[in-house]
């Protein structure tokens, strides 16, 4: 509880409070007429687990509403006081908040600020760095106390210890983990639990670590025992009364507290502590009661000796037993003197409820309002309390044996000499396995009624991965050995023996050569061989009555024939019946090529399927080319002419795609001469491919991801009511600018705030400020304050009350800076115009639209705008006919 000088007057009612929040920094200061309706709210948590948790750690929480406060709050640090009574010799400290969050409200009247202790930051930081400097390698060594304030240094805080220190304090800390990250939640959660204690930010700002004050509950007779009046030589004769005995919490009274609801059972006293590295390990244990508390897992006590381990046991169970408090929850006048961790007795009608505050909410300014809470269960589950299990062990010796009604699993481990042996037993199966890390072996035997299994295994750096085994079944037995390294790929041997063939098997796996594999089976009946390289093979299969050879490339050599590997046959003689089919060659009679080469023909009238030819100025014109590919010639469509398919490296004339998509590569080039060029059928898609980018025609859509220049006018058309189609120009600018508008009004003090629109801000560059116009409506005077305005928040001050509309100009984001940029690539070609003709068309085009008369504007103008025709006659009439 803090013991403040006027403490005592959040007690009593009709106490004035001023709230006063100052920013670090010194740019901001907050007070009762800031903060809106008195929306001010303070969260603290001890524990806020459905189970009471030893070593958890917390952050505060403070949240307000502030209005007419423009300046951004997020990551300054606040310091909270409260003044009572105009006592300002000593004003109550909330504590330091550091902003996490400044958010306007959808009408940006006001901002809801949220702010968290120091407390925050620690359980989010990556501390890996830090307890690898503290620990730098296997044999450092510090004591808790020197590691614990060390982390609490890490984070400039002091500390607030209790008197003696931590129960633990002593004990030797060894660096037992290999953290790559490691949480500052994981580190200051160890080293409370180990302690048995909780991890809080007080008001002062230090790192409080927080006991749970034990045995809390006075002695409370029925009322018709006597006698009730305490002897003169007990304390209690100074209240008259005997009982309660030596009560140890803060009373809260009926005028305290306005609602309590509370549970029928009370949270039963922890009679039993174990300590371990894993489930079903046994570690050390303290007292023989039924409700235990489980500490597993925690990284501070890796490796420990039996003895050692015992000792901080014992130290640990005197602090954590004896905790008894009924679970509840109580809305209660404000009190900010109370604090988490502090017990409390509240008189209800039917009970007195004597518990701890695990969880506070304290609401309001004038009107204070405390919400109170303490969670748990009458006894405590099995579930583990630790957290710390994504850690990677380095030190400790486990032998851990769990039995189940489907299994039986024992395993002894040594993790600082990365040793392991592990026997695993079903009703089906077998399976003994032995590790040895630091040299990479292991082995492994399996049974089953079916088969056993054995396999030995190697890593190393030098020579890879080794290993060998062997499976042994009624039926057959297969041995193989393998090595994988990087230099050879992986190479393995396999020989598989049945009653009915033997299969011997050499394969290698390399990145450079592919997969090679060389394979021998044989049987009563044939021998087969097959050696592959990726996906080429060659097989010879032998059996008593033929001989077959399968290869991508055979060679043949001899002295009236050969077969080369490029498939070239040299014979003195041949003869041969039906068709030849080639891909290649001068052939008389029926030929069937599935593909060929033309050199500087010409194919008309063809029908061309599925096939890829090629051509040096070639030409193919006429017929029907389908789902074919075309090389290096020029197609033409001529009469008749269509093309389905794709063209690399080819020139296109007036082709039809028959509603396709046509991909044009290489130096491809697709024309239309004297015609329209257009995609046919439905949703036709057109790509341009220009360096990395597509420029897509699709429907009545044209997209180009990358920069547009035109040295023509860039119009957008609009549709009138009364005039047809017209033609509206761009607004252009020496550099890319976008431009945002609107209005507004001044309000009784002059100023007026105008904030960039979170949207529109993210299309603008963010290195210089805007350009802003401002036209005001009636009499007075406005301008902007450019000294207060920043990028993203304009101030207009003048006359109050007065309104203006404002625009302002903002340079693109991701855009040249430099004005007026030169073309960056070579012009084409000039193209010749008859410009007088352009401008005699354009001339009767223009004078066509005006030979309306005056009067039958005049008409139009009525019908359109009723009693304002005339003025929009008398408009046209001075910038239009005139």
């Amino acid at each position: 509880m803090v013991d403040h000088k006027y403490g005592a007057l959040y007690t009593k009612p009709h106490v004035d409070k001023q709230i006063r929040i100052t920013a670090a920094d010194g740019s901001i200061t907050l007070t009762n007429e800031d903060i809106h309706w008195e929306e001010f709210e303070l969260t603290e948590s001890l524990c806020s687990d459905s189970e009471l948790r030893f070593g958890a750690c917390e952050a505060g929480m403070l949240k307000f509403r502030i209005s007419n406060v423009f300046l951004p709050l997020t990551g300054k640090w606040l310091t909270v006081t409260e003044t009572l009574d105009g006592h300002e010799d000593a004003p109550f400290s909330f504590g330091r908040y550091k902003v996490c969050s400044d958010v306007p409200t959808a009408d940006r009247r006001y901002r809801d600020v949220t702010a968290y202790d120091a407390m925050y930051d620690i359980l989010n930081a990556d501390v890996a760095a830090w307890y690898n400097s503290v620990l730098p390698n296997k044999d450092s060594a510090a004591t808790l106390r020197q590691f614990r304030e060390s982390f609490i240094r890490h984070f400039d805080l002091k500390e607030a210890v209790p008197e003696g220190g931590l129960v633990n304090d002593g004990i030797t800390v060894e660096r037992t983990i290999e953290p790559e990250q490691l949480s500052g939640k994981d580190v200051i959660t160890a080293i409370c639990e180990i302690n048995g204690c909780f991890g809080h930010i007080g008001r002062d700002g230090a790192f409080h670590f927080v006991y749970l004050i034990q045995d809390i509950q006075g002695l409370y007779p029925a009322n018709d025992l006597y006698p009730d009046h305490a002897p003169e030589f007990l304390s209690q004769a100074q209240t008259g009364h005997l009982y309660p005995q030596d009560p140890k919490t803060t009373r809260l009274g009926s005028g305290s507290y306005l609602t309590c609801q509370y549970e029928d059972y009370i949270v039963r006293t922890i009679n039993r502590l174990q300590i371990r590295q894993e489930e079903n390990d046994v570690g050390a244990v303290c007292g023989n009661g039924d409700n235990s508390y489980v500490v597993e897992d925690n990284f501070l006590v890796y490796g420990k000796e039996a003895a050692e381990l015992a000792l901080l046991a014992e130290r640990l169970y005197e602090k954590i037993r004896g905790i008894i408090y009924r679970p509840f929850s109580a809305e209660c006048v404000g009190n900010p003197c109370l604090e988490v961790g502090d017990p409390v007795r509240l008189l209800t009608r039917y009970e007195i409820v004597e518990s701890y505050i695990f969880k506070r909410t304290l609401k309001g300014i004038q009107g204070l309002r405390d919400t109170y809470g303490a969670e748990g269960t009458e006894k405590r589950s099995e579930q583990v309390n630790s957290i710390q299990h994504s850690l990677v062990q380095l030190k400790g010796k486990t032998n851990t044996l769990d039995r189940s009604i489907e299994e039986t699993r024992s395993e002894l481990k040594d993790t600082e000499e990365n040793l392991r042996s592990t026997i695993r037993q079903t009703a089906s199966e077998i399976r003994t396995e032995v590790e040895n890390a630091d040299q990479a072996l292991s082995s492994r035997i399996t049974q089953n009624a079916e088969s056993i299994t054995s396999e030995i295994d190697r890593a190393s750096g030098a020579e890879g991965k080794l290993s060998t085994r062997i499976t042994q079944n009624a039926e057959s037995i297969a041995s193989e050995v393998s090595r994988a390294s990087e230099e050879e790929g992986k190479l393995s041997s396999r020989i598989t023996q049945n009653a009915e063939s033997i299969t011997s098997e050499v394969s290698r796996a390399a990145g450079a050569e592919g997969n090679l594999s060389a394979r021998i089976t044989q049987n009563a009946d044939k021998i087969e061989m097959k050696v592959s390289k990726g996906s080429v093979s060659s097989e010879i299969t032998q059996e008593a009555g033929k001989i077959h050879i399968s290869s991508d490339r055979l060679s043949i050599s001899s002295t009236n024939f050969s077969l080369e590997e490029n498939g070239t046959v040299t014979a003195k003689n041949g003869s041969f019946s039906g068709n030849v089919t080639a891909t290649s060659g001068s052939f008389s009679g029926n030929v069937n090529a599935s593909s060929g080469s033309f050199n500087s023909v010409t194919i008309k009238g063809a029908t061309i399927t599925s096939s890829s030819i090629s051509g040096n100025a070639g030409s193919i014109s006429g017929g029907t080319y389908s789902n074919s590919k075309i090389n290096g010639g020029t197609l033409s469509g001529g009469t008749g002419g269509s093309y389905v398919g794709s063209c690399n490296g080819s020139n296109l004339e007036s082709c039809s795609t028959n509603g396709t998509t046509l991909s044009l590569a290489g130096n491809g080039v697709l024309t239309s001469r004297n015609g329209n060029l257009e995609v046919a059928g439905d949703g036709g898609i057109v790509y341009i491919k220009a360096g990395n980018s597509y420029h897509v025609f699709h429907g009545s859509n044209f997209s180009i991801p990358g920069d547009f220049v035109c040295e023509g006018a860039k119009h957008r058309a609009i549709r009138t009511r009364s005039f047809g189609k017209r033609k509206l120009d761009a607004f252009e600018t020496p550099m890319a600018t976008f431009s945002d508008y609107g209005k507004g009004t001044l309000d009784e003090n002059g100023t007026c705030c105008l904030v960039i629109d979170p949207v529109f801000a993210q299309t603008v560059g963010e290195d210089y400020m805007p350009i802003v116009f401002l036209t005001k409506y009636g009499q007075g005077d406005v301008w902007m304050d450019e000294e207060h305005s920043t990028h993203d928040t304009i101030f207009v001050c003048g006359t109050p009350g007065l309104a203006f509309s404002w625009e302002t100009r903002y340079q693109q984001a991701n855009c040249f800076k430099e004005r007026l940029l030169q073309l960056g690539y070579e012009e084409p070609a000039a193209v010749s115009m008859d410009y007088d003709l352009e401008a005699n068309v354009e001339y009767k085009r223009t004078a066509a639209d005006y030979e309306r008369t005056a009067a039958e504007y005049l008409e139009l103008a009525v019908v359109n705008y009723g009693n304002s025709g005339c003025d929009y006659f008398e408009e046209y009439e001075r910038e239009v006919i005139a």
